[in-house]
C-alpha cells in the first residue's frame, strides 16, 4: 500500500479482473493482528496487547480502557446480558443468525477474532486484570457460539472461561462452564469434528481445564480422572506441549491423595518429555514437583541439593518461558524457603520468604 501511495507501484485497475485488489481496512487489520502476534512471541506484551486491541476494533468489538472501572463494568453487564439471553432465555439458540449487534460480514473473520480474544485473555490474566480477561472471554464465547465450530471453537472458549473463573475464585461459575463443556463433548461424541486432530486437542484441553477446576474445588478423584483423560488424548495425538501442561495438574491431584507410585511415574514422564522438548518451563515444573513431594512425603525423586542447585543457578534474567511464569517461580522459591526453615537455616529462609513476598505483592 505504501508503494502504491508513493507511486513506486501503479494502482490496481478496478476493471481488470487479473489486477490485484487491496482492501485497505482488511489489510490494516491483518497487519495489526500479525504485529500483535509477533510482539507476543518475543515477550513484549504491552505492545502485543495494543495491536490486538486495534485489530479487534476493526472486527467490530471495541474494548473499554483497562483503567476505567465504570466503563469496564458497563461492558461486562452488556456481555453478561447477551450470554444470559443465549444460554437461558427460551427460544434463543447459540447460533443466532439474527444478531444485529455484530457488524455485517463479521462471521467471515470470526477465526481471527477468536484468536485475538484468546491472546488477550492470556495477556490480561497475566497482568491480573481479571475483569478485562473476563470481558474478552465472554466475547470469545459469544463469537464462538454464534459462528464457530462446536468442538474446535466453542469448547476452547468454554475452557478459557473456566480458567478466568478459577483465577477470579468464582468456582460456582466455573462449574457451570464445566457442565456446559461436558454436555458439548457428549453431544458431539464420535463426530468427525471431534475425531480430527484439532478436535481431539480441543477436547484434551477442555479435560485439562476441567481437572484444574475440580482440583481447586477439592474434588481430587474427579480431578485426576479428568487429567488422565486429557493425558491419554494428548498422547494419542503426540502433543507434547499439552502433555507437559497436564502432568503437573495430575501430579497435584495424585500427591494430595497420596498415590505415591503414580506421583513418581508422573514426574518421570514430565522429566523425559521436558528433556525431549528442551522446555525450560517443564524442567522447572519437574523440580518444583520434586520439592513438593519431598516436603509432603520425604520421598526423594531428586535429592534436595539437586533441586536447590537448579533454583539457585537459574538465570531468571533471561528472556525465557520460565521468566514469564511468575506463579511457577513463586512456587519454586516458596518450596525452597520452606526447606530452609526445615533445616533451621533461618537467615537464608528469611531471605527467600522476603523474595517470594515481593512477588506476591507484584503479581497476586
Amino acid at each position: 500500500m505504501k508503494a502504491i501511495e508513493t507511486k513506486v507501484l501503479p494502482a490496481p485497475e478496478p476493471d481488470d479482473p487479473d489486477d490485484a485488489r487491496i482492501e485497505e481496512e482488511e489489510a490494516a487489520g491483518h497487519i495489526e493482528f500479525l504485529s500483535g502476534l509477533a510482539y507476543f512471541e518475543i515477550g513484549i506484551f504491552s505492545k502485543a496487547r495494543d495491536f490486538f486491541i486495534k485489530a479487534l476494533k476493526r472486527h467490530g468489538i471495541a474494548l473499554p480502557p483497562d483503567d476505567n472501572k465504570l466503563q469496564i463494568k458497563a461492558a461486562l453487564l452488556k456481555a453478561k446480558s447477551r450470554l444470559w439471553r443465549r444460554h437461558w432465555l427460551p427460544g434463543c439458540s447459540h447460533k443466532n443468525t439474527n444478531d444485529t449487534e455484530m457488524r455485517e460480514g463479521f462471521n467471515e473473520n470470526f477465526a481471527t477474532t477468536l484468536r485475538i480474544l484468546s491472546y488477550l485473555n492470556v495477556l490480561y490474566t497475566r497482568e491480573r486484570k481479571l475483569d478485562m480477561a473476563l470481558l474478552v472471554t465472554m466475547w470469545q464465547v459469544i463469537t464462538a457460539e454464534k459462528y464457530g465450530n462446536p468442538v474446535q471453537d466453542v469448547l476452547a472458549a468454554y475452557s478459557n472461561m473456566m480458567d478466568v473463573m478459577v483465577a477470579k475464585s468464582d468456582l460456582n461459575e466455573a462449574h457451570i462452564y464445566e457442565k456446559l463443556s461436558l454436555e458439548l463433548i457428549r453431544s458431539t461424541f464420535g463426530s468427525l469434528d471431534q475425531v480430527e486432530p484439532i478436535g481431539l486437542i480441543s477436547s484434551a484441553n477442555a479435560f485439562y481445564t476441567i481437572a484444574s477446576v475440580r482440583l481447586y474445588r477439592g474434588d481430587l478423584t474427579a480431578s485426576t480422572d479428568a487429567a488422565y483423560i486429557a493425558l491419554r488424548i494428548a498422547q494419542t495425538v503426540h502433543d507434547n506441549m499439552l502433555i507437559m501442561r497436564t502432568l503437573p495438574n495430575l501430579f497435584f491431584g495424585l500427591l494430595m491423595t497420596l498415590k505415591i507410585s503414580e506421583v513418581v511415574q508422573t514426574l518421570q514422564k514430565l522429566w523425559f518429555t521436558a528433556e525431549e522438548e528442551e522446555d525450560p518451563t517443564a524442567v522447572a515444573l519437574y523440580y518444583t514437583g520434586c520439592l513438593d513431594i519431598l516436603l509432603n512425603t520425604a520421598y526423594p525423586v531428586e535429592p534436595f541439593g539437586v533441586c536447590e542447585h537448579f533454583v539457585l543457578h537459574c538465570d531468571w534474567s533471561q528472556e525465557s518461558n520460565v521468566l514469564r511464569e511468575h506463579e511457577l517461580q513463586f512456587a519454586m522459591e516458596s518450596c525452597l524457603a520452606l526447606w530452609y526453615c526445615r533445616y533451621s537455616r533461618w537467615d537464608t529462609a528469611r531471605k527467600w520468604i522476603t523474595i517470594t513476598g515481593m512477588k506476591k505483592l507484584l503479581y497476586y
